[in-house]
């Protein structure tokens, strides 16, 4: 007995490290992924759950590449990083069996490895509800984040200022507005967060598809042709990905011309490639006249509309207006909130004005009742 003793107590010291030994190289490799994961030097996340062991998936996977990287997350399920889609192209994960996964794909985005670790999860559930076998691909271009940081589709929305021309509405400016439980935040809430997170991009093609559908709405009951939407885009999200998506929407809204269509961006980002390029698509650009670009703005416009503040309204002279007008520039004036700033403007020859003496922003509803009153009775 006492014999027994003695051997079962260094057998149960050993199994009881062998397990902590085990468990801790588990939560070990966790830390490595979450550190890992921080650098971003992946581009690629591949989540298997399968009925071998962890060590046993991480052997197949090492064999198809020694570069790939493997993670055990539990027993049964490994996360493999990887540089390009080979892994999941070519036949390597066959070799495993029956398995369920998830790919990621980064579009660089910023996100803590905690929240990379909760979408690859949410990926396997969807892979798990499609079947054994089935690789699920997440093109993550920040929607998730945009519903944790609060910007749920129906709280994210479009609000409309209309543009004046004597009093005939000709444009109407998306705005948009995140409408929280509590009350409605301007841009200057939100959009430093979005800039910050990288989901800015995603917040843009979100609010001026929605900005589209609701110009789409109202073109039912009037006409609109003669009125512009204005559509505001931050520079950041200007990229080739961006003037993909709005070749899309021409398909997808064919009713909607794209010259009724203007970009409004920042002044340093008229000169960049996918500016150009929505041009080239029939889009129009709007920009705002500034005292840093100056120069720039009237001796090479590279815009269809130029916006001027009350306050910059005496660095633009008869001269200018007439190379403007020449080069087929359209001037409106913003942000008049009285009659003297309406006065001015109109001594310049700007007729075209937007501000709260006219109008405040209002929902597609609003808008709709206005040009009731406005347009169908002119």
């Amino acid at each position: 007995m006492i014999l027994l003793i003695y051997i079962l107590i260094p057998l149960t010291i050993w199994i009881i490290v062998w397990y902590k030994v085990k468990l801790n190289s588990i939560v070990a490799e966790k830390a490595h992924f979450f550190y890992d994961a921080q650098k971003k030097q992946e581009d690629y996340y591949f989540i298997i759950k399968s009925g071998l062991l962890g060590t046993e998936i991480k052997s197949v996977l090492r064999r198809c590449d020694s570069l790939i990287k493997c993670y055990s997350v539990s027993k049964d399920t490994v996360i493999a990083s990887f540089k390009d889609d080979s892994l999941v192209k070519g036949d390597y994960i066959g070799s495993i069996g029956r398995y369920y996964s998830a790919l990621y794909i980064n579009n660089g985005e910023t996100f803590t490895s905690e929240e990379l670790f909760e979408i690859l999860f949410d990926g396997l559930k969807t892979s798990k509800r499609n079947g054994v076998n089935t690789t699920e691909i997440i093109d993550f271009d920040g929607e998730i984040f945009l519903d944790r940081l609060g910007f749920i589709k129906t709280g994210f929305v479009p609000c409309f200022q209309p543009v004046f021309e004597e009093m005939n509405i000709v444009g109407l400016e998306s705005l948009g507005r995140w409408n929280s439980r509590s009350e409605i935040f301007p841009p200057s809430v939100f959009l430093p967060i979005a800039i910050r997170q990288k989901i800015i991009q995603s917040l843009d093609l979100r609010l001026i598809t929605e900005s589209i559908k609701n110009f789409k709405y109202l073109g039912m009951y009037h006409n609109v042709k003669n009125i512009n939407l204005f559509l505001n885009v931050a520079k950041e999200s200007l990229d080739s990905k961006f003037v993909t998506r709005m070749k899309a929407l021409q398909k997808v809204f064919p009713e909607i011309r794209s010259d009724n269509i203007i970009f409004d961006i920042e002044a340093s980002a008229v000169v960049l490639d996918a500016v150009q390029d929505l041009r080239k698509l029939g889009y129009k650009i709007a920009t705002k006249l500034t005292r840093q670009d100056f120069g720039k703005l009237i001796n090479n416009p590279t815009y269809d509309v130029l916006k001027v503040q009350y306050e910059l309204l005496t660095f633009v002279d008869d001269v200018i207006l007439e190379k403007l007008s020449n080069d087929n520039i359209k001037v409106i004036g913003v942000f008049v909130e009285n009659e003297k700033q309406q006065s001015d403007f109109y001594q310049y020859g700007i007729k075209r004005q937007q501000g709260y003496m006219y109008s405040i922003p209002g929902g597609v509803m609003e808008v709709k009742k206005l040009l009731e009153v406005r347009n169908d009775t002119n």
